[in-house]
């Protein structure tokens, strides 16, 4: 009797956490909506074609990339990684900053920018075997940075759909930067909202730490220009920082600044920043974006392309 008591009390207490459970995902779903109020959570067919035009539904293949910009030129190509920045979301084909830059320099243009990326997709890349292989020369790699970037290297959680997106970084106990491989089990939990709404607060209390040298980020982007330095000797890193807040999460544009200047001089690393650039302070103060009010609009990139390509001598 007493085997049969527990053994019901037990399973009573799973059904009991089970429920809990999925009423706590529900909330933590509620609540993370809210706090990303800016990405339009209505997946209808017309929400996703605006958002996402190459895809009206979730799956693997969701997030595709924006075509190759070929050109017929003897120039060598340019490599853009980044987030739905660099991407172009909200942007038809010609209005993106891959298609204006390649038509501007004459030069063929990969656009590696996919929604949710940041410095992680950008190394995870860069390590890949078939990367070299579909782009075995360039001469720039142009890196897209958005303040929100250091920010997703703080958090393990499966905030995105696409496989590039769930690589995440760590630095080991001795200091080496590693990719934390996901079994099953950590995948699913790490892909519940419980989860995603933890570390997202977690990464953003890791923001607002203004004495904060943010060694993850700074480490997966060192690694990056390692390995273009190692797979590509003769080509060129570059970042370009996209400033359209006064601060973000804490971090303020002088910080922001300090810190990139710091570890651009350490690693020999071109920097650009688009508040020096000539619609620098209108971007910042809110002008210039695309239709959905969040992303870089084709007018931003039809004046900046130009001022790119001078610095760089494209």
């Amino acid at each position: 009797m007493k085997l049969k008591r527990f053994i019901k009390i037990f399973f009573v207490n799973i059904v009991l956490l089970a429920i809990f459970f999925f009423i706590y995902e529900i909330i933590s779903v509620s609540i993370l909506c809210k706090l990303w109020s800016y990405i339009d959570v209505d997946l209808s067919k017309e929400k996703l074609s605006y958002f996402f035009p190459l895809k009206e539904k979730i799956n693997e293949d969701f997030y595709e990339f924006r075509p190759v910009e070929y050109k017929n030129s003897k120039k060598l190509p340019i490599v853009i990684f980044g987030c739905s920045y660099a991407y172009g979301i909200s942007l038809e084909e010609n209005e993106t900053l891959s298609y204006q830059l390649s038509n501007y320099t004459n030069r063929t243009v990969y656009n590696k920018g996919i929604a949710g990326g940041g410095a992680g997709s950008m190394l995870y890349f860069l390590q890949n075997p078939e990367f070299k292989k579909e782009i075995p020369n360039a001469e720039y790699f142009i890196y897209v940075y958005m303040p929100d970037h250091i920010r997703r290297v703080y958090t393990n959680s499966i905030e995105w759909f696409h496989k590039y997106l769930r690589v995440s970084y760590y630095i080991s106990h001795n200091g080496e930067l590693k990719e934390l491989k996901l079994n099953k089990l950590k995948y699913l939990i790490f892909s519940t909202a419980t989860y995603r709404l933890f570390s997202y607060i977690y990464s953003n209390k890791y923001m607002y730490d203004a004495q904060n040298e943010y060694n993850l980020f700074f480490r997966i982007l060192e690694e990056s220009n390692n390995v273009i330095k190692k797979e590509y000797p003769n080509s060129k890193f570059v970042i370009l920082v996209y400033d359209n807040y006064n601060k973000f999460f804490g971090l303020t544009l002088d910080r922001e600044e300090e810190l990139f200047n710091k570890f651009a001089k350490e690693n020999n690393i071109k920097l650009l920043y688009t508040k020096n650039m000539s619609i620098g302070k209108e971007i910042i103060d809110g002008k210039y974006y695309a239709p959905d009010k969040t992303h870089p609009g084709k007018e931003a990139w039809k004046i900046l392309v130009p001022e790119i390509s001078k610095e760089l001598n494209l």
